[in-house]
């Protein structure tokens, strides 16, 4: 059932969705072969294409998620609910199909841009040389830094998808408590959203704040001589990168990773009980 889900939400997001992300790349392509003629397109024009071009891949990326916030609550808590509620499939099955249809859009959104940056970052260099340089960056810079590349860029993935993850969860929450409400449920989403993004932000201030100061307290490594026996004060030089500074980063981020998710199964769980036990369309 969840398969049949699936195909039911993207036929009934694809349309304008993949609207937005043929635009973007579409302007790309068009300003990557108005620069041919660059010496005769005024400075002026340039830079307004640039500020259109930045605004727009900045409204894909916000119009995509409004949007599918907006299927989520119509489809399960309006009128359609009554529809989609009725299917023979667990709220479960409901809030997978709408969740992994995010997650997929998300990604192809991203790609998108990232493609449409690429198209006219090619005016300078052939877009062949460009991949081949943000990879010598990508594989470089864990070297430099001293940390395995592999376990870096996983901890960045896991980061990146965790943190999309327990974003769309929380607005999927907000709505879902929002709609416990009998009257006023957009209200009452919007003031749970951001209730619940300020005691996150608090939490994570917290979070920040005690990495920094352990960081503080970690400037200054003392040692044992082995010789004569006396403590020696040992302070890493200036624009170096210390091992213990590596170390507890990596614990800072490895830290996160967990409270991500468990903000993820907190926020699934609790859409998932209210869908089920509390679903109000009143």
């Amino acid at each position: 059932m969840l398969k049949k889900m699936l195909k039911h939400e993207w036929k009934a997001t694809w349309k304008l969705l993949a609207l937005l992300n043929i635009v973007t790349i579409a302007l790309a392509l068009f300003g990557r072969t108005a620069m041919i003629f660059e010496d005769k397109i005024p400075p002026m024009v340039v830079a307004l294409y640039m500020i259109f071009f930045i605004i727009v891949l900045i409204a894909s990326g916000c119009i995509s998620f409004v949007l599918l916030v907006v299927r989520y609550y119509r489809n399960l808590y309006t009128d359609e609910g009554y529809l989609t509620n009725t299917l023979p499939v667990s709220s479960a099955c409901r809030l997978n199909a709408k969740l992994l249809n995010f997650l997929a859009w998300t990604l192809l959104n991203v790609v998108s841009i990232l493609i449409s940056v690429l198209i006219l970052a090619s005016t300078s260099q052939p877009i062949t040389v460009l991949i081949s340089d943000i990879g010598s960056v990508l594989v470089s810079l864990p070297r430099e830094m001293g940390v395995n590349a592999v376990a870096m860029w996983l901890v960045v993935f896991g980061l990146m998808v965790l943190g999309t993850l327990s974003s769309i969860l929380m607005f999927y929450f907000s709505i879902s408590v929002g709609c416990c409400f009998n009257t006023h449920k957009v209200v009452a989403s919007v003031v749970t959203f951001f209730i619940t993004y300020t005691v996150l932000q608090v939490i994570s201030l917290m979070m920040v704040m005690g990495f920094g100061m352990a960081m503080f307290s970690s400037r200054t490594i003392v040692t044992q001589s082995t010789t004569s026996g006396v403590a020696v004060t040992v302070t890493s030089p200036a624009g170096s990168v210390p091992q213990n500074f590596l170390a507890s980063e990596g614990t800072f981020l490895v830290i996160t990773m967990l409270f991500l998710l468990v903000l993820c199964v907190a926020f699934y769980f609790s859409c998932k009980y209210l869908l089920e036990k509390k679903l109000n369309l009143n």
